[in-house]
């Protein structure tokens, strides 16, 4: 199934979700709505509006369906996370730590089973934020909220906060934008990739290297997996496309310049919350949104699978997704460029 939007389209897919009735939730980065379609993929409602007042959504980067069927919108830009019920009724917001995109995480599992919230940011120690060496070192900082209305600490915060030990990955500039201030993410630049299995444990790796970790909200390693895949090469094809991207930019002689030799070979991570990863990766031998591997509960390689129609997606875009235990939503770009999302059905 395809969903090309609400009657106006989509203008860009920052996230998707789906609830236990299978009710589908998108959230479009320049409305700055949750656009809602029910399990046949028919429009249905629109939740939350433009603006920084109660119940409305300034720079929202992701949405998470609670237990209750509650839609959680976490929004950087006022360090909040805003709570509707699933007929878009403003429910509560809940203030969080830190403001600005280099302190948070978009997450599509975020409500746990016991209705808490967990949220990340990134953390830059005995480091001043803007300008930072390339050792620097980079390390996610898990928050977690209670769930409960209105439930913030008397400083405006999260009701609790912890510190994870994951093991810290070497910083480079493109992987977060610094100091809250307009930047350019670089082409083919790797990223950090995670995803919520339950609330309770978060998969992460980067992008440039097919291992990716099990991690408990405690810092305890509970497992890795990885393929041995070469990544796919940056063709010349690749280096034309930016160019023709870059046209009306100063720098486009620097920036292609400066492009890497090879693309990040996983693109995006979904848990399908009941113990299995899925990973879309681009490879030598498969193209970017073609194919999706699967991981067991016990991190056992469950194997590749063609998807019936490739996804394509933008350039510089990431692939905002979601998986259930009967099938997985991915957004994509069609060949007029107009955004959609597609769900495919899982035959184990």
């Amino acid at each position: 199934m395809r969903i090309a939007g609400p009657p106006d389209g989509f203008g860009v897919v920052e996230a998707v979700a789906a609830d236990a009735n299978d009710n589908i939730y998108v959230l479009d980065r320049f409305a700055q709505q949750v656009f809602v379609f029910d399990s046949s993929g028919a429009y249905s409602h629109a939740i939350g509006r433009k603006g920084e007042g109660p119940g409305e959504l300034w720079r929202a980067s992701g949405v998470s369906i609670g237990p209750d069927n509650r839609v959680w919108v976490p929004d950087p830009a006022t360090a909040r996370v805003t709570v509707f019920e699933p007929d878009g009724s403003f429910v509560t917001a809940l203030a969080r730590r830190g403001q600005g995109y280099p302190f948070t995480g978009a997450w599509d599992r975020a409500v746990g089973p016991a209705g808490h919230y967990t949220d990340w940011r990134l953390w830059f120690p005995n480091r001043r934020r803007g300008g930072l060496p390339a050792e620097t070192q980079l390390f996610p900082v898990l928050v977690r909220a209670d769930a409960e209305d209105g439930d913030s600490s008397s400083e405006g915060g999260p009701s609790s906060e912890r510190s994870d030990s994951f093991p810290p990955l070497d910083y480079v500039a493109e992987m977060v934008q610094i100091g809250g201030r307009p930047t350019y993410r670089n082409f083919y630049a790797g990223v950090l990739l995670s995803a919520l299995e339950d609330g309770r444990s978060i998969w992460f790796g980067h992008s440039r290297e097919y291992r990716i970790y099990k991690r408990s909200l405690e810092g305890d390693t509970l497992m890795a997996v990885s393929l041995d895949e070469a990544p796919a090469p940056v063709s010349e094809a690749d280096v034309d496309a930016v160019r023709q991207q870059l046209a009306n930019s100063r720098d486009v002689d620097d920036r292609v310049s400066g492009l890497p030799e090879s693309k990040p070979i996983l693109q995006a991570l979904f848990a399908d919350g009941a113990g299995t990863l899925y990973v879309v990766p681009e490879t030598e031998a498969v193209q970017r949104g073609s194919v999706v591997d699967a991981f067991g509960p016990k991190g056992e390689y469950l194997g590749r699978a063609t998807l019936p129609e490739p996804v394509k997606t933008e350039l510089l875009g990431s692939m905002p997704g979601y998986a259930t235990t009967r099938y997985l939503l991915l957004a994509g770009i069609g060949d007029d460029l107009a955004p959609y999302v597609a769900r495919f059905g899982i035959r184990r």
